[in-house]
């Protein structure tokens, strides 16, 4: 399953999901405005783990164009990528064997 880790504002977030299609392919949307928490705060990585049910976060691909994110999320255990390109995501997703 697909999950969205988001630092967009709540207010303005159901704006960008309208703008954006794509995103309703995500199982859910943790929106971190709505928590009071934003990333790279270890507490939003354990909040969606829990949303996600618990998951070892090794079993869990983290991926973000912020390095500070990525740190953050590897420190706590996840599989992270480090957004550059689709190319490399894509290595990255079939290295994985997510694709």
């Amino acid at each position: 399953p697909l999950y969205a880790l988001s630092n967009v504002p709540d207010e303005i977030f159901p704006t960008i999901q309208a703008t954006f299609p794509l995103l309703d392919r995500f199982r859910e949307t943790f929106d971190s405005g709505r928590r009071g928490l934003i990333k790279p705060d270890p507490l939003i990585f354990k909040y969606a783990l829990t949303k996600m049910g618990d998951p070892d976060p090794q079993d869990v691909l983290f991926i973000d164009d912020s390095e500070r994110n990525v740190r953050a999320a590897h420190a706590l255990g996840f599989k992270t990528h480090l957004f550059q390109s689709a190319e490399r995501l894509e290595y990255a997703l079939v290295r994985e064997g997510l694709l």
